[in-house]
């Protein structure tokens, strides 16, 4: 999908970022996979790959700001 569309379809990168996110599954809700990219940033190496990845998608599209966002859920 996105890793054929972009040229990174075999790229070694993606199965270090995808195994550095931490997947919790049913949550909030069952048949939900929650990607938790939090856990992405204990491995620098695929936090930097993440970061190269977006950069050279974007780099030609006139971008002043990025920012990420966190979506915290909270069960009471």
């Amino acid at each position: 999908m996105f890793a054929a569309e972009n040229g990174l379809k075999g790229d070694p990168r993606l199965q270090a970022i995808s195994q550095a996110i931490r997947v919790v599954p049913h949550f909030p809700k069952p048949g939900i996979m929650l990607q938790d990219i939090t856990t992405l940033s204990l491995d620098h190496k695929a936090f930097k790959d993440t970061v190269d990845i977006f950069v050279d998608r974007y780099r030609d599209i006139d971008i002043s700001v990025v920012g990420l966002l966190l979506v915290l859920f909270l069960f009471l």
